[in-house]
C-alpha cells in the first residue's frame, strides 16, 4: 500500500479501472487452470509452453494491481477506502505480499510486460523469479482469494455502484451520449 487516504469518489474512480482489470486477470487465470486441468488444450506451434506464457502475463497483471509507483493503481488503498469492514484482512494480505514487491516488479518490468532489451537484466529477473516461484505463487493466491471475496461482497459494500458510476465517468471526461456504453464496459 502507498497509504493514500482516498475519498470515496477517488476510490470509486480507481475501483472502476481495477474492476475491469480484475475480471481480465481472473479470466486469464481460468484459462491457465483449464490448460493445466486439460479441459482446454490450445494449439501450440511453438516450443515454449502456453502455460509459461500465461503465467508471465498473469504475473505482469498481478504487478499492476499492487504497484506502489505514483501513477499506478495500488488496489489495496482502494480496498481500504471502499471495504472498511475488511481492513484487517486487507492489511494482512498486503503484509504477505509486500516483501516480494521488488521481485514481482523486476519480473514484470524485465520479462513479462516491458521485456528489457538488456539480456543480462532479463536473465537476472527470470532467474530470481524461478528461484522464488513458490513465494510469488503464494502472494498471487493470497491476492486472488481476497479479490474474489471482495467481488462477492461488492453488492453489499457498494450497493449504489451503478448509480455512482455515471457521474464518475462524466467527471473523467466521458460524454453524456457514451456514459451507458462506459458503464457497460466498467460494470
Amino acid at each position: 500500500m502507498r497509504g493514500r487516504k482516498l475519498s470515496r469518489g477517488e476510490a470509486l474512480a480507481e475501483y472502476l479501472v481495477y474492476r475491469v482489470r480484475t475480471y481480465e486477470y481472473l479470466q486469464v487465470f481460468q484459462i491457465l487452470v483449464d490448460i493445466k486441468d486439460r479441459t482446454y488444450v490450445p494449439e501450440n506451434r511453438f516450443s515454449k509452453p502456453v502455460t509459461e506464457t500465461l503465467q508471465n502475463i498473469l504475473l505482469g497483471m498481478f504487478a499492476s494491481f499492487i504497484d506502489t509507483s505514483s501513477k499506478a493503481l495500488n488496489v489495496f488503498d482502494v480496498w481500504m477506502a471502499l471495504y472498511p469492514n475488511e481492513k484487517a484482512r486487507i492489511e494482512d494480505a498486503w503484509r504477505k505480499i509486500e516483501p516480494h514487491m521488488g521481485l514481482i516488479r523486476d519480473f514484470r518490468n524485465n520479462v513479462s510486460f516491458h521485456a528489457c532489451r538488456n539480456l543480462g537484466e532479463y536473465i537476472k529477473a527470470l532467474k530470481s523469479y524461478q528461484e522464488n516461484t513458490k513465494l510469488i505463487t503464494l502472494s498471487m493466491t493470497e491476492f486472488g482469494k481476497l479479490a474474489n471475496d471482495l467481488i462477492v461482497k461488492e453488492p453489499e459494500a457498494l450497493p449504489h455502484l451503478k448509480a455512482e458510476a455515471g457521474p464518475i465517468l462524466k467527471r473523467a471526461g466521458v460524454p453524456d451520449e457514451h456514459i451507458g456504453n462506459a458503464e457497460d464496459y466498467f460494470l
